[in-house]
């Protein structure tokens, strides 16, 4: 008998809380729904600048990664330069050519910089 009980009170305090929570639920509604209608173009300005924000975001991330794939292609150029630049050296030195030691010495000196 006790436990019928407990169920019933159970049950009429479940009820109880689901209706006062349906009451809660629309008297916010009814607070927020004013709150909406007069912001709307406040949160849609705030969306607009967030997207862009994230767009520009986006586009730095895609530059920077553009920069550091050139640099690396340049600095692959860079080191056959400097292979080949070593090649006509010793090709030069294994065939006793003056004038290709002294074309080769020259563009040793040239500044990578440029």
């Amino acid at each position: 008998m006790k436990i019928i009980q407990q169920k019933k009170m159970q049950t009429a305090i479940t009820f109880s809380t689901a209706s006062s929570h349906k009451y809660a639920y629309d008297k916010a509604l009814a607070y927020l729904k004013d709150f909406f209608i007069h912001n709307k173009s406040k949160l849609e300005f705030e969306i607009k600048v967030t997207s862009l924000f994230s767009s520009v975001n986006y586009m730095n991330l895609r530059i920077k990664r553009q920069l550091k794939t050139r640099w690396g292609k340049v600095e692959v150029l860079i080191n056959y330069w400097d292979k080949l630049v070593g090649y006509f050296m010793m090709t030069s030195q294994k065939q006793k050519c003056k004038k290709m030691s002294d074309i080769v010495r020259k563009l040793i000196v040239v500044k990578k910089d440029i």
